[in-house]
């Protein structure tokens, strides 16, 4: 089957050529719900509500039908250590033989709800004596709002990588604490803005540009010097924690949440191109039934957001087509791009310049608009 070379209008679908949807391989937020957490307790912990899916959203608008699939699983891990470490920030006045931190770096939304989960079991356990006491939080403000006050980072830099997750913290915490790279689209460039800020700003001294990883064995040791707190993913890339060391900055990282790919992508890939096929086959569009071309027949577009999420999905997709033709791809940054050509060997034939929907949406109707070779 051959792709069409131009871009198609909202509404048509010449014969022989594939409709505009786009398969977001992620977990869509729906009806004003964010994906549900696994609890290391047990049960789920959920954050506040928060908008509808802003990618479905987007390319809607855009004249896509948009489809999405969560490939990815997502466990936190090490709340109670967390939550112990964030007593500790720049203003806390627990005592400590250790140093305390002096900001915190945030990579991405689901760090921010493992930050908001550890806080909830903080808060919630009766049986460590912990007492928050947090006159600067107003009394609409959350108890894990309250938590963070209480350990002194009211006023402390909070680096992010990313409009979601600048937005995610905010509507968890706040103003609790200078959110900043909430332009930035990924961790090289939220590094340079970490360089801007030492420059303009006094930084505790005896930064002498060590790792820290916090022990699980020794979860009350803190980092040695005031350092940057850095929760992150269990399969976290060496990017940050190198280009801060290099820049003679202290870092302290800790796994709060584990990815592991969806065992049912398979089959739940091949459900969803055999519906959406079979069901632009009954509008007699055409007469395709080869299951081997189901997905790039039925999707025109398949987007990736993670290197994780390749892994896992892009080998039920080359399954799917059976040495066929892939749809083209697109990737939500070039940390994911590169992770697609470099270890994949495919092409990516959009690349978001941030990680966010209008960005992801532009970078398809660039290509759409003049396909390349």
């Amino acid at each position: 089957m051959t792709r069409p070379q131009g871009p198609i209008q909202p509404g048509e679908v010449p014969d022989g050529c594939i409709p505009r949807r786009v398969l977001f391989l992620r977990e869509a937020t729906e009806t004003g719900q964010p994906p549900s957490v696994a609890s290391a307790h047990g049960g789920s912990l959920k954050p506040p509500p928060v908008e509808v899916d802003c990618y479905r959203a987007a390319f809607a608008t855009g004249g896509y039908n948009p489809y999405s699939l969560a490939v990815l699983q997502h466990r936190e891990l090490n709340g109670e250590v967390l939550a112990h470490h964030l007593q500790y920030g720049p203003e806390a006045t627990v005592p400590t033989t250790g140093s305390r931190y002096w900001g915190m770096v945030l990579t991405s939304y689901r760090t921010v709800n493992a930050l908001y989960a550890a806080l909830q079991t903080k808060v919630n356990d009766h049986h460590h004596g912990y007492q928050i006491e947090a006159p600067g939080v107003p009394e609409t403000g959350t108890r894990q709002q309250e938590a963070l006050v209480a350990g002194g980072w009211q006023n402390a830099p909070v680096f992010v990588v990313g409009g979601k997750t600048a937005q995610r913290y905010r509507s968890l915490f706040g103003n609790v604490g200078h959110v900043l790279g909430e332009e930035t689209g990924n961790a090289r460039q939220l590094l340079a803005l970490i360089d801007t800020y030492v420059q303009d700003h006094r930084v505790p001294s005896h930064q002498t540009g060590r790792h820290t990883r916090i022990s699980l064995n020794d979860p009350t040791g803190l980092a040695a010097g005031p350092a940057l707190l850095f929760p992150c993913s269990r399969i976290r890339l060496p990017t940050m924690i190198n280009g801060l060391t290099d820049r003679g900055l202290n870092v302290a990282d800790l796994p709060v949440y584990d990815t592991v790919a969806d065992p049912t992508i398979p089959h739940r890939l091949r459900d969803l191109a055999e519906e959406v096929t079979t069901t632009y086959n009954r509008g007699g569009f055409t007469n395709t039934t080869d299951s081997s071309a189901a997905a790039p027949f039925a999707f025109r577009w398949v987007a990736f957001f993670s290197p994780s999420g390749v892994d896992a999905a892009l080998p039920a997709l080359r399954e799917l087509v059976n040495g066929g033709e892939l749809p083209y791809l697109a990737a939500i940054g070039p940390t994911t791009a590169e992770h697609l050509t470099s270890i994949h060997g495919v092409r990516v034939h959009a690349v978001a310049v941030n990680p966010d929907a209008p960005a992801l949406l532009a970078a398809v109707q660039a290509y759409e608009a003049n396909p390349g070779p």
